[in-house]
């Protein structure tokens, strides 16, 4: 069954950003609606910040009009409430998964401290819903706080590719914006206005303009309503012979956008499958705007009729890349458009595609007749990389070109790397020279100066540059590194120019989380990227040493005096004068090691953060609100706050020390290396070794050893995939968690083990299954035994004996040996209110179940908010469950659909099949000729069932593999981290998670995919 995270699970940072603009609220697509709630909180005056003859301030009316919605990236919430209506006041902010409860805190340790009264908070886990609380006082250090709102809402998930991700993306700041109001008036009333300013970057297509309106990067002022919808304009760029305007949902209500002169009426050219969103296209003869042109832009209601509706560009990507070549023999990866096109073999091989370290030789239609997917064969040139590209930079009348019928070009670039082999593994010495973390990825020098990546990409974390590199930094979700020519170049995702360093040569660089300052070799400054509060408005100078906050950078001149600047808060950029040696910046405080050898901290002070160790100190870093440093007789000293221990240093001797966020590690004088602070994911749990740097993420760390090859530990989504020895003959996957049977019956878990999900019981096993956290066994004796999470007693298996296991996300289901059905763990939906009577097979869902009775009928109990309890009529014989719909096939071999018909993923196809499964929002199933049939959402094609012939069939949330009747796999669908790069070989058993997979060979070895890249292995308790 797919696989979600739980509010129990790991979820990344949650760090606020500053808004100073009033948001124009419009719920987007997929938004939970907020859930107001006043609670009660226990207030006390504010602590010892205020001068003692400040009189203690009233407490203000709780803030009204509380409103939680989801952001415009991944992982984000938009916070705002109305203006407090008798005048400023301070606000302080926190937040929780929807499902756990706020913990104690003091009135210093909530999370932010904003006068404003709207924020974004970065970092969540997309698509989990977030409790949000936001209270009041009145400007003043002594004033009460007013009673606590609460607020709910689901954090955005990733939002549908649009393929214009190479297109820059440089936000001005100072920009006005208007909003019409929340309705038009008339048929004829501007809703939205903005001034554009046009930018290019030589991107695809060259010369491409685009637009975004004012917002600074938070993109606050876009929202419109048009025929009762609320919506966003998300983007307006020139591309592919056209320009394409995206707003976060579609409307039947006619309307014009007009830029400057030119005006353009929806529905003209909606794009092409793309059901439910607002993205539109229309074809253009040239570029409309040239580079730092303003463009007046304002949409319209009431348009009048809308028009015949034109096809936007096609899109290319790769897929079915191998991860590796052997440097001799040719290799084959697939290019697919999403569209049939009059495109020709020659034309792909010959002069559409350009290959850098090797040869197309042969390019072939995978489908007779179609011109959609076709099989490349590239011939590698020797052991080097091969990239792979379709460029989609031709005019449709030249050689090459691929264009639809009516002459429109590609509007993106498809590109694809394959590694070359390593030829001499004992040969080649110390293969990384420097290594860096974002927030889930890692970039690594090799030996010979080039860069591998490897972690999540969603937003191009991976796509390290080629050339070769002699240091590397990374941001939250981007990387930079300077070259061997000592320019820089970074890659991942674009926050505002962040990935567009400045021209020049450059001796060293700091990144931040979305900005990045460099010291050039003439010892000036520069900064690029976000610049909503002046974090790239670097001081005039020179400069020695530099280091970056959350929104801003402090540097040593060469005459050893500190400069700051960016975002104020709690005086972080008024640094103290005095000469310095060494500097370090957490999100809102800084510390710096004076030329005599004491540290000085100043900026925000809430957990002690500037509450300067006494003593003298050689080495200093900082993480999120904690500093650490090693004294001048090697011992470390830490301060700062300590709610995971972050600033409980270790005993011993220390030559090197790394913060980051609520965890820290340092390098002992053995070269060994010990962490400290949060430890929820492994972080703290260090491998034995000598090492040489480390690198810290926000749950995972990655250390380089003295012989080379890097070692990592922590959170990791690709723990789950790492290799096994032995033989198995059974096996499931849960969340980011995997158990399999061995040959002698026993059971052997790895991945995450949060909640001991991995922790295998002993005893011989003949059956298995794995929920989201949890896992369920029936042993050789038919007695049950559970493991994992049970925080819902999910794992508090049933006395009795059993014939048949289900297990939903947290509660599972049994067949006792008398047929009959019991349930344990969670039943807040009704999960444990199992049916009288005699039972043969059964399935769960996320929240409910479903089983076969012996009479062939369907029954179902559990959570019915979407109909996944309402079992059809008639007799069947093979039932799945999916998060929240059902499919069962009936004695006729047709496919029956219940529960959730968002997406379609309902809508059974017709025809006869012999078995189903079900993703998130899709649905597969096997046809009785042994086809496959996909349906539903189509998001990173899930739902375009490969052809051929299968006999096996699993799905996660947003990738499906099978196994063919020869044995071997093919995946597809989403490929940000590698899930559909099946692994060569035959298979008989298959098992998908959220974004890996297992699988059984024919010699009952197991695979699990995607892998580390070559030469990174993670560090468990067991090694």
């Amino acid at each position: 069954m797919p696989d979600r995270p739980s509010p129990a699970s790991h979820r990344g940072p949650a760090l606020p950003k500053r808004c100073r603009s009033l948001a124009v609220r419009g719920v987007a697509a997929g938004v939970i609606v907020a859930v107001l709630a006043l609670t009660a909180a226990a207030a006390r005056p504010a602590d010892s910040l205020a001068p003692a003859e400040v009189a203690q301030a009233a407490r203000p009316a709780a803030v009204t009009g509380l409103s939680v919605q989801a952001g415009d990236a991944p992982g984000e919430l938009h916070v705002s409430w109305d203006p407090h209506p008798d005048g400023a006041v301070d606000h302080r902010v926190r937040w929780t998964p929807a499902g756990q409860d706020f913990k104690p805190k003091k009135d210093t340790d909530w999370n932010d401290f904003p006068v404003d009264n709207e924020l974004t908070i970065s970092g969540l886990w997309p698509g989990e819903s977030y409790k949000v609380q936001v209270r009041a006082r009145f400007s003043g250090p002594n004033g009460e706080w007013s009673q606590v709102v609460t607020g709910t809402a689901a954090a955005a998930t990733t939002p549908e590719l649009t393929k214009v991700a190479a297109v820059k993306l440089t936000d001005l700041s100072g920009q006005p914006a208007e909003n019409g109001g929340p309705a038009y008036a008339d048929a004829a009333s501007v809703v939205w206005s903005a001034t554009l300013t046009v930018g290019t970057d030589g991107s695809s297509p060259p010369g491409s303009g685009y637009s975004r309106w004012a917002g600074v990067g938070d993109l606050s002022e876009r929202g419109l309503t048009l025929g009762g919808t609320s919506m966003r304009v998300m983007l307006i760029v020139q591309l592919g012979g056209g320009l394409f305007l995206a707003m976060d949902r579609a409307t039947d209500t006619d309307f014009t956008l007009k830029l400057g002169d030119a005006e353009f009426a929806a529905g003209e050219s909606l794009v092409p499958h793309t059901a439910g969103s607002g993205r539109y296209w229309w074809a253009t003869d040239a570029d409309l705007w040239t580079d730092g042109e303003e463009v007046a832009a304002s949409i319209t209601a009431g348009s009048g009729t809308l028009g015949e509706r034109a096809t936007a560009p096609p899109i290319a990507y790769f897929s079915q890349i191998p991860r590796l070549h052997d440097g001799t023999g040719p290799f084959t990866l697939r290019l697919n458009f999403d569209r049939e096109l009059p495109v020709t073999a020659a034309a792909l091989k010959d002069h559409a595609l350009e290959t850098v370290g090797g040869t197309v030789t042969g390019a072939a239609a995978v489908t007779d007749g179609s011109t959609k997917t076709w099989s490349i064969t590239v011939q590698p040139d020797g052991p080097g990389d091969v990239t792979v590209a379709l460029p989609a930079e031709e005019a449709c009348d030249e050689p090459g070109a691929v264009c639809t019928a009516d002459g429109l070009m590609l509007h993106n670039q498809a590109r694809a790397l394959v590694a070359g082999p390593f030829t001499d593994w004992d040969a080649v010495g110390q293969r990384t020279t420097s290594l860096a973390s974002g927030s889930y990825h890692t970039c690594a020098i090799e030996a010979d100066g080039t860069l591998t990546c490897w972690g999540a990409n969603e937003k191009g974390q991976l796509d390290a540059p080629a050339g070769t590199y002699k240091t590397v930094a990374a941001g939250a979700i981007y990387s930079c590194a300077i070259a061997t020519d000592d320019t820089i170049a970074c890659w991942g995702y674009n926050t505002n120019g962040s990935i567009h360093p400045p021209a020049g040569t450059y001796a060293e660089f700091a990144v931040g989380q979305r900005h990045s300052c460099a010291i050039a070799f003439d010892a000036t400054l520069t900064c690029w990227g976000y610049n909503a509060w002046g974090q790239t408005l670097f001081p005039t100078g020179t400069y020695k040493a530099i280091d970056v906050g959350w929104e801003h950078s402090c540097a040593i001149a060469t005459d050893s005096t500190l400069a700051c600047w960016g975002y104020p808060d709690w005086g972080n950029i008024d640094p103290p004068a005095g000469t310095y040696q060494a500097l370090a910046s957490g999100d809102v405080h800084n510390c710096a090691i004076a030329t005599d050898d004491t540290i000085t901290c100043w900026g925000r002070n809430f957990e002690g953060q500037t509450d300067s160790p006494a003593g003298t100190y050689k080495a200093i870093d900082a993480g999120y609100h904690h500093t650490c440093a090693i004294a001048t007789d090697d011992t470390l000293t830490c301060w700062g706050e300590n709610n995971h221990g972050q600033a409980d240093a270790p005993a011993g001797t220390y030559k090197a020390v790394f913060a980051r966020m609520n965890h820290s590690c340092a390098i002992a004088d053995d070269d060994t290396v010990t962490c400290w602070g949060n430890n929820r994911d492994g972080q703290n749990d260090t491998p034995v070794g000598a090492f040489e740097t480390v690198a810290i993420s926000w749950a995972h760390t990655c250390a380089l050893e003295a012989g080379g090859d890097v070692v990592c530990w922590g959170f990791n989504r690709f723990a789950q995939t790492e290799p096994l020895t032995g033989t198995y003959r059974n096996l499931d996957t849960g969340n980011n968690h995997s158990c399999a049977i061995a040959d002698d019956d026993t059971i052997t878990c790895w991945g995450n083990n949060d909640y001991g999900q991995t922790d295998a019981p002993a005893g011989t096993y003949k059956t298995l299954t794995s929920g989201f956290e949890h896992s369920c066994a029936i042993a050789d004796d038919d007695t049950i035994t559970c493991w994992g999470d049970n925080s819902r007693r999910q794992s508090n298996a049933p006395a009795g004996t059993y014939q048949a296991l289900t297990v939903g996300d947290i509660h599972s289901c049994a067949i006792a040996d008398d047929d009959t059905i019991t349930c344990w763990g969670d039943n807040i939906y009704g999960q444990r209110g199992a049916p009288t009577g005699s039972y043969k097979s059964l399935a769960s869902g996320r929240y409910y179940s479903c089983a076969i009775a012996s009479d062939d009928t369907i029954t179902c109990w559990g959570d019915n908010r979407k109909g996944e309890t309402n079992a059809p009529a008639g007799t069947y014989k093979t039932l799945a469950l999916g998060d929240d719909h059902s499919c069962a096939i009936a004695h006729d071999d047709t496919i029956t659909c219940w529960g959730n018909n968002s997406s379609r993923k309902a809508r059974a196809p017709a025809g006869t099949y012999k078995a189903v499964a079900l993703g998130d929002e899709h649905s597969c199933a096997i046809a009785t000729d042994d086809t496959l049939t996909c349906w539903g959402l189509n998001y990173h094609s899930r739902a375009q069932a490969p052809t051929g012939t299968f006999k096996a069939l699993a799905l996660g949330d947003e990738h499906s593999c099978a196994i063919g009747t020869d044995g071997t796999i093919a995946c597809w669908g989403n490929n940000n981290n590698g899930q559909t790069d099946a692994p060569a070989g035959t298979f008989k058993a298959l098992a998908t998670g959220d974004e890996h997979s297992c699988a059984v060979a024919t010699d009952d070895t197991i695979t699990c995919w995607p892998k580390p890249p070559e030469g990174v292995r993670w560090a468990h308790a067991d090694n």
